[in-house]
Parts: C-alpha cells; sequence; structure tokens
C-alpha cells in the first residue's frame, strides 16, 4: 500500500519512518492517511514491517525481507511482502528493489531507489515505486518520487511527488540521524468510467541507527 521504503535512510541501514497525509479530493473533503515502517538490517538481509491506516477505520498491515542479491550487481535485493487490511483482503508479493548512490560532484550524492511488487491473491496489482534525492547540500535533502498502481480490472492510480524537502540532525540522541521532511503530492485515480484527482500535503520523520 503506497510507499514502503524511502531514501533518506539509504546509508543507514535500519530505521524506523513514519508520516502522515491530508489528501484534499476533487471536489471537495479531504481523506487523512498515516504509514509506519521499521526496517531492520541483518548482514546480508533486511526484515521489515508497514502498518497503515486510512478512513473509516481502515487498516492495513505489510511484513517484509529483503535479501541483497550481489550476482545482480551492487544494489539490487529481492524479497516478499504479505499484506492484510481489514476489510478482509490478503495478498502476497515477490518484489525486487535497487538503491544506488552516486557522488556527482563533491559532498552531494544523487540517490536512486527503484520497488517493484507483483501482488497476488485477493488483490491481484502491480506497484512500482521509484524515488530519487537529487540535491543534498549540508543537511537538507531535496527529492522527488513517483508511484503507480494497476490492478487486473484496469484501474490504475498515479501519484506523483515533485517535491520532498528534510533537513538532517546527525548524531540526534541514540539515533544517527533524525530527518524531518515535508512533501507534496499530485494523485490521479483512474477507475472504470472516472478519474479523480486529488493533491496531498505530508509531514514525516524518519529515524536511523
Amino acid at each position: 500500500m503506497g510507499i514502503f521504503f524511502v531514501s533518506l535512510p539509504l546509508a543507514d541501514a535500519s530505521f524506523f519512518f513514519t508520516r502522515y497525509q491530508n489528501q484534499q479530493v476533487e471536489g471537495g473533503g479531504s481523506i487523512e492517511w498515516t504509514s509506519s515502517i521499521m526496517e531492520l538490517d541483518w548482514k546480508e538481509w533486511s526484515f521489515g514491517a508497514e502498518v497503515g491506516t486510512g478512513p473509516d477505520g481502515y487498516m492495513y498491515t505489510v511484513p517484509y525481507f529483503n535479501r541483497k542479491l550481489p550476482s545482480l550487481g551492487k544494489g539490487w535485493e529481492v524479497g516478499a511482502r504479505l499484506e492484510q487490511d481489514s476489510l478482509q483482503n490478503t495478498s502476497f508479493a515477490p518484489s525486487i528493489r535497487y538503491a544506488g548512490v552516486t557522488e556527482v560532484w563533491p559532498k552531494n550524492k544523487f540517490l536512486f531507489l527503484l520497488q517493484v511488487d507483483y501482488f497476488i491473491g485477493d488483490q491481484e496489482k502491480l506497484e512500482v515505486w521509484g524515488n530519487v534525492t537529487y540535491l543534498s547540500f549540508g543537511q537538507w535533502r531535496i527529492g522527488a518520487e513517483a508511484f503507480i498502481r494497476a490492478d487486473r480490472f484496469g484501474n490504475r492510480n498515479y501519484q506523483f511527488r515533485p517535491l520532498r524537502l528534510g533537513y538532517r540532525f546527525p548524531g540526534f540522541g541514540p539515533f544517527k540521524a533524525v530527518t524531518p521532511f515535508t512533501m507534496f503530492e499530485y494523485r490521479w485515480d483512474k477507475w472504470t468510467e472516472e478519474t479523480v484527482e486529488s493533491k496531498s500535503g505530508f509531514l514525516g520523520v524518519v529515524f536511523n541507527w
């Protein structure tokens, strides 16, 4: 459901991430969403879980694992995800993700992340999520994201987040870093007979250790 991974903790392995989303729907009205993710690194493995809430008491959980796959090259991982929600849906997804870091000039790193999941079960769907941090100066982090969901009934969901702005506080108490951020989103939900547009604002924070 939505994103499961963020670019900010890439260099620091284990992290906890939480965010709040206020979605303004075309025609009036707003929807509130939350999501939180914990991921722990252990040697070649990473284990995590996402928990999220939505309107009308909706809730979902997604435990997952990934394993680094050096045979594909540095940064590649394969894994699996199990998604369950309060509507009694259960789906399973093999997944693959890539994380790369390039120093484009001294003290500025370009981060790129790609996650692809294909869920089967009660909800058969493809989810593709991409994330870049294209500017990091001092402790500031500026990036963008895109997300696409497509199911077998022809429904489509497109999310474009052109600006994600965060500030990294290194050595914050017991953590390697704490990074609060804000993000903006344009979203299009394409159903069989209509397309609904919405805009969202996000507030969140990432704890690295």
